[in-house]
Order: C-alpha cells, then structure tokens, then sequence
C-alpha cells in the first residue's frame, strides 16, 4: 500500500501552493544542486507518466470526439469563445487593480505566458506564477507589489471558484418536485461538475490535470444525467477553450512582451 498522501490532501496542498505566490516563487526561484534538480525532475516525469497512463483512456475518448464538434451550431462554438475571452479579461483586470498598475500590457502579456506554462509543465504552477513574476518585474512592477497583487488575485479567484457549489446547494436540497425544480437540479449538477473540473485542473501530477479533468468532468456531467456521447462532446469543447487553445496564447504572450519597449 501506498504511503503516500491521500488525493484530497494533495488537492488542499496544490491550492495552498497556488496561492501563495510567494512561497511558489522562492521554491521555483531558489537553485538546488544539480543532482537534486535532477532527482525532482526525474520524480516528477515518473509521478506524471504514471498518471497519464491511469487517465489515458479518458483523453483519448475525450479527444475521440473532435469529429463531433460539427453538433454543436457555430453560433454555441462562438459564444464558448466570447466567454472565454471575457473570463481572460476579468482575470487580467483583477490582476490590474489588485497590482495596481495603470497598463494593461504587462498583465496581460504575462498571465497569458505564465498561465500557457502551468498547463504544459509537470506540477507547474509555481513555474508559471514565477515566470509572469519576472515578466512583471521586467516590465518595471516592484517585486512587492507584484508578489502582492498576484497574491491577492489569486486568492480571491480560488475563493470565488470554491465558493461556487455553495450556490447549486439550494437547487439540490429542494429536489425535483416539478419541470422547474427538476431543471435547476440538473443546472446545479452541472455547476457542481463546472466547479470540480476547475478544481481537478490544479491537482500537480499530470500538467493542466490533463486526464483528470477530462475523467472527472465526464463522470460528473453522466451523473448529472447527460447522455455518455454528450458528456464527452462538452468536456471536449470545454477543454478546447479553457485549455488547449490557451497554449498559443502564451506564445503570443511572450512574443509581444519581449517586443515591449
């Protein structure tokens, strides 16, 4: 048996990390000796081939269902982006006010690198807060009011986040009386699987928690009462948006911040 930490303490333990910035960046920032950034590496590609290869049926189910996108009416596919960039802006506004800081360049140009990174590297959460660390700290933000401001955006993000469910109790409690109860249960499952696929994604052994969100979002919306075929089509649009075409973004994120003056 393994003795390991259990899956909930890790997920309390990634969301600790995650918010707090400067921890994350004095564990990233700091140079351990070679032989011990060696091992670390090597921990993280075993804990991370291991998992990918429990969650490997679920991606490739997921990702099985590209062809049928076609069901979804462009109309939806456009409206899934607009709101995806809208949650981009209300991140990179936070980000703004909480730094304080009067440009929008340098919030933006990092949280997108920063942001790309986490989803790519292996428990790499505290790799991406250190990365649009720097960039802040290149583009002319003081280190502490840069540590600060991230800090305190990311605290409110997670709170906001974990406080979701809160919201979908009430629906559920009340149960399915009628055709107007039975939908907000149905809602409120969906918000619950809404907030668990976001909670999954922070979970440090498999990068974005690739596998685990595609997994846990499936089995969630199935329980919810939508149709196997459906649940894999939403969790493969939901992933198309939130993650994947993020990465490019973070491209372009670094790309204009070194072109900045």
């Amino acid at each position: 048996m393994s003795d390991g930490p259990a899956l909930g303490d890790r997920l309390e333990q990634a969301i600790e990390r995650h918010a707090d910035l400067e921890a994350e960046i004095e564990r990233e920032e700091a140079a351990p000796p070679p032989r011990a950034r060696l091992r670390r590496a090597a921990f993280w590609l075993a804990v991370t081939g291991v998992s990918l290869y429990l969650v490997f049926p679920s991606v490739v189910e997921v990702f099985g269902s590209w062809r049928n996108i076609r069901q979804l009416a462009p109309g939806w596919l456009a409206l899934m982006a607009a709101l995806q960039v809208a949650v981009l802006g209300c991140l990179w506004g936070l980000q703004r006010v909480a730094i304080h800081l009067r440009r929008w360049r340098p919030v933006i140009t990092s949280q997108l690198a920063g942001n790309a990174l986490s989803k790519v590297a292996p428990g790499g959460g505290a790799m991406g807060a250190a990365l649009q660390y720097r960039m802040l700290l290149q583009a002319g933000v003081a280190p502490a009011q840069a540590a600060s401001g991230l800090t305190a955006a990311n605290l409110l993000v997670f709170g906001f986040v974990l406080g979701l469910p809160v919201l979908a109790v009430p629906a559920l409690v009340r149960g399915g009386v009628n055709r107007d109860l039975l939908e907000a249960a149905v809602l409120a499952l969906v918000l619950l699987a809404f907030c668990g696929a976001q909670v999954l994604g922070q979970i440090p052994v498999t990068p974005g928690g690739l596998g685990f969100v595609e997994a846990g979002l499936t089995a969630m919306l199935t329980l919810a009462g939508v149709s196997a075929g459906d649940a894999v089509l939403a969790t493969f649009a939901y992933r198309l948006f939130s993650y994947w075409l993020q990465l490019p973004f973070g491209l372009l994120g670094l790309a204009l911040h070194r072109r900045s003056p």
